[in-house]
């Protein structure tokens, strides 16, 4: 059984995420393994001789540069996650292969804007008001307001995320969490052979 869980930035999906790891699901983190991509040295020279080679510095990626282009350039953008979003689904369907008898959960902000909503039948989309969504990136990361801004604008609205999800998790800090998901597995446990 496969079941995505998305959300914007801060929402608390991989706090979600993790909590349902530890329930019994097996997690793959499409945010992580975008990252693991870039030290490829395929997609290491790919990047360097075609898009720019600026992205790595002393053979490792230069984050700072490369978040901060990522959003600047349009053009950059479009061809950095032409070539690393298929190839982090394709990482995906092994890692389901991998683990076809047990419940597999693809964690990604991008599920709909990516398109790949489509390869599930059951999606969790964690909401959290967005001032409480910002305070979280702020604390946690050392990411600028402006930074966290840019990621926002390209992130779908969380409202209409919740539409298109099966079901939708409210991460306010004061809703109950963990009996919703204990519940969430023991019923995708008993339905695992027939979805």
């Amino acid at each position: 059984m496969k079941i995505a869980i998305t959300g914007n930035i801060g929402s608390g999906k991989s706090t979600i995420a993790n909590v349902l790891k530890h329930l019994g699901a097996k997690h793959f983190d499409a945010d992580q393994s975008a990252k693991s991509l870039y030290l490829k040295p395929a997609i290491k020279t790919l990047i360097t001789s075609k898009i720019d080679p600026k992205i790595y510095t002393n053979h490792e990626v230069n984050w700072t540069y490369l978040k901060s282009e990522f959003y600047k350039n349009y053009e950059l953008k479009i061809q950095l996650e032409q070539l690393i979003h298929p190839l982090v689904f394709e990482s995906y369907l092994n890692f389901e292969r991998e683990n076809q008898n047990n419940i597999c959960l693809f964690e990604s902000a991008l599920l709909f804007e990516t398109r790949r909503n489509t390869a599930f039948k059951t999606i969790i989309c964690v909401c959290a008001p967005e001032s409480l969504r910002i305070n979280r990136v702020m604390q946690r990361s050392g990411m600028t307001h402006e930074h966290m801004m840019h990621i926002m604008d390209q992130q779908m609205h969380e409202s209409e995320k919740a539409k298109k999800s099966t079901h939708v998790l409210i991460n306010n800090e004061t809703s109950p969490l963990l009996e919703t998901l204990v519940y969430w597995m023991e019923t995708w446990n008993s339905q695992r052979d027939t979805m």
